[in-house]
């Protein structure tokens, strides 16, 4: 998956301008994001729409929570666990 791709998609829906700044925060969000669905086994496709839309999601909300105390929306956590369960489901 393209970064500069991701993190375009990711400003767009943060409405934040184009700073260095954002970019530096929002690009390292990108890898941690990445790595944390790899963590849960989910291996993210390049060229599929779905999972470029789940890595921004989870993206700007770990963005939009980084300074408050809130778990993550239920909609987010069904979205990667119903991810996760077609990568269990396909792996076989």
């Amino acid at each position: 998956m393209d970064n500069e791709k991701i993190l375009l998609m990711c400003k767009a829906r943060l409405d934040r301008s184009h700073t260095n700044l954002i970019d530096t925060q929002l690009l390292d969000r990108i890898e941690a994001g990445r790595a944390e669905l790899q963590g849960k086994g989910i291996n993210l496709r390049e060229d599929d729409p779905n999972d470029t839309m789940l890595l921004v999601d989870v993206v700007c909300w770990r963005y939009s929570a980084r300074d408050k105390q809130v778990g993550m929306p239920e909609w987010l956590r069904l979205a990667i666990r119903e991810r996760w369960l077609w990568e269990v489901r396909n792996a076989t």
